[in-house]
């Protein structure tokens, strides 16, 4: 097998273990979660962070993204707040302030809900895939 083909099926295995990995929820509010899924994704020198709503905007307001760099337990830092916006279920973030190839954990709370979801973790890496 060439290199180029092996990195490609580790990114892809990388890449399905992050979709398994569980995203957790502490729910606050009731009616369920806000979040239906959370997932950190590895990627060349960021990390990309994907969830969907199903609240309103008006009821979301908007969500806080936290990160924990080498512990799950944190302690977290802010990053940044994504608005919430009416008729949108799918969020994104890329996170481009990495420094090392260490774990990521983040979490991101609801700021109209009160409800956090995570640690949702992902290692990203550093080097270019050799050619």
């Amino acid at each position: 097998m060439n290199k180029k083909l092996g990195f490609i099926l580790i990114v892809v295995f990388c890449c399905s273990l992050m979709a398994m990995a569980a995203w957790g929820a502490e729910e606050k509010g009731t009616g369920g979660p806000s979040v239906s899924e959370f997932r950190a994704f590895s990627m060349f020198r960021s990390v990309k962070l994907i969830w969907q709503s199903s609240v309103p905007a008006a009821a979301a307001k908007s969500f806080r993204i936290t990160r924990s760099i080498h512990e799950k337990d944190g302690p977290y830092t802010p990053l940044t707040t994504v608005p919430a916006k009416e008729g949108e279920t799918s969020y994104t973030f890329t996170d481009k302030d990495i420094s090392t190839s260490d774990n990521y954990y983040y979490k991101i709370t609801v700021e109209g809900t009160g409800e956090t979801f995570g640690p949702s973790v992902a290692k990203p890496f550093l080097s270019q895939p050799a050619t």
